[in-house]
């Protein structure tokens, strides 16, 4: 009786299938991060435009601007509306007005620091959710978001309202280095937090290449220029963001200025 051998291998046919397969579910978990990535970069642009909705608003209805306004105290003076540092005792006036110049500052105006004082204010007008308590001393670390400033949808990353020229790498203490841009204006700054004593979201968080795709979709494209700008941040080089040595600057892509290179980016919305 002739016998034969069982074959338990798989045939190239086989073989191909599966790895056919397995290229689909790699590719499929790929893309799928990608999408969700690019769905978070997004948020970023909608909270923007939130932001500078309410900023409108509050400039209708006030003649002022948040943070910077100068008269807020005559609006807000009680302690259950919380002008104040933490909402308990009388409303301070000096802690609660800016003080009027159009430039919604980091530095301290009269006990306040207008670039937090700027949630503040939205939140009493009734413009954003949340509440926020300028004065409290507690470090704005990732987990203390929504204290001072608002937490993004974009993990990790929290919003600053401040005016910043960026043509000094100490321009308020903000930790924020230059790259060559001047903005004079106000801007919302979406950035990772860190505790370094400015207290504001001047962190690293994107990649030069998540910011270039916002100001090819919004803007001009220019890492220095129009109203969508790349920002270097805190314990970055500039040039981490920005690539000074073409010119005009581009955004840092390749890696060739250092070894963080492309990864150090906040990014500026003007308002």
């Amino acid at each position: 009786m002739n016998s034969k051998k069982k074959n338990n291998g798989f045939t190239l046919i086989e073989l191909s299938i599966v790895i056919v397969i397995i290229g689909l579910i790699v590719a499929g978990v790929v893309g799928g991060q990608a999408l969700v990535k690019q769905a978070k970069l997004r948020s970023v642009v909608s909270e923007h435009n939130q932001v500078k909705l309410a900023m409108n608003a509050f400039k209708l209805e006030y003649d002022a601007l948040p943070g910077d306004f100068n008269n807020a105290f005559a609006y807000w003076p009680a302690a259950a509306q919380g002008c104040n540092a933490a909402g308990t005792g009388a409303g301070v006036q000096a802690e609660c007005n800016g003080d009027g110049d159009k430039q919604i500052e980091l530095a301290s105006i009269g006990g306040a620091i207008e670039s937090y004082m700027a949630w503040k204010h939205l939140q009493l007008a009734d413009l954003t959710p949340g509440s926020f308590f300028p004065s409290d001393a507690t470090a704005v670390a990732t987990s203390d978001l929504n204290i001072k400033i608002p937490a993004s949808k974009y993990t990790g990353a929290g919003i600053t309202i401040v005016y910043d020229d960026l043509n000094s790498d100490a321009t308020a203490g903000d930790g924020l280095t230059s790259g060559g841009r001047v903005l004079n204006r106000n801007v919302a700054l979406f950035g990772g937090i860190q505790t370094d004593g400015t207290d504001m979201a001047n962190g690293l968080i994107f990649d030069a290449k998540d910011v270039q795709g916002i100001d090819e979709k919004i803007d001009d494209g220019d890492p220095v220029t129009g109203a969508v700008v790349g920002v270097g941040v805190a314990g970055t080089a500039a040039t981490d963001c920005i690539d000074t040595a073409p010119d005009p600057d581009t955004y840092n892509l390749d890696g060739t200025n250092t070894a963080t290179a492309g990864s150090g980016c906040a990014v500026a919305f003007e308002l």
